[in-house]
């Protein structure tokens, strides 16, 4: 039975991957600089630390990555002071449900403790969780399953009792290594025959999650 279910953020909960790619193309931009698509896709479910690997690898290793995370910063900061946060739909709902039947909810984002807490309370959800883990809390990033093991160590559960609610590629690769199960919700990157064996289930959007649960018997008791 699930008790738990564990929610990845970007992308997921909030449609932020398109919002970073602008922002992250605009920095590299006003630096001369030209990004691909692939790029984006590599970093998707990677903590700082790796991102930073990757915009060097990419980009140059005599990169002025401080000064473009800035310009990245920058624009994000105006996008959300002119639009707000834009929220999957069906979050809220899918919110109000788990908590309604009594499960213990998690975020497991490889987001920063700062910009994932601040997205939270811009939209008015941090209330629903019982738990936060940031990437900067473990060491190694998605597809490796730190984060989601450390989800269910701070939920006091086993990994068969939790359910991870994942877009990327690098997330489900990492729920499934943690031993967990999977339900994948696909932003920009679609699910794969690889992806769709490693997860229980793919739905559309977080509108079909709670009637995917109840057709797997996904029940918390």
């Amino acid at each position: 039975m699930i008790k738990t279910v564990i929610f990845d953020m970007d992308g997921l909960m909030f449609d932020t991957e398109r919002l970073s790619n602008e922002a992250w193309t605009a920095a590299a931009e006003k630096m001369g600089k030209t990004v691909k698509q692939e790029m984006f896709d590599s970093m998707k479910g990677v903590n700082r630390v790796g991102c930073d690997k990757i915009l060097h690898s990419w980009l140059g290793e005599d990169l002025n990555l401080d000064y473009m995370r800035t310009l990245k910063e920058k624009y994000t900061d105006q996008y959300l002071k002119n639009n707000g946060v834009p929220v999957k739909k069906g979050l809220r709902e899918l919110l109000s449900y788990l908590k309604t039947h009594k499960y213990t909810v998690v975020l497991s984002t490889s987001t920063s403790e700062k910009e994932a807490l601040r997205l939270l309370k811009m939209a008015d959800v941090e209330k629903y969780f019982d738990h936060l883990v940031f990437g900067n809390m473990v060491e190694k990033s998605k597809p490796e399953p730190d984060i989601f093991l450390e989800a269910v160590r701070r939920a006091y559960m086993k990994p068969e009792n939790c359910l991870v609610l994942e877009d990327s590629p690098n997330g489900v690769k990492a729920a499934h290594a943690a031993g967990c199960h999977v339900i994948m919700v696909p932003d920009t990157l679609p699910a794969t025959e690889e992806l769709r064996a490693l997860a229980d289930d793919v739905a559309d959007s977080l509108e079909d999650v709670a009637e995917m649960m109840e057709a797997m018997n996904m029940v918390a008791v």
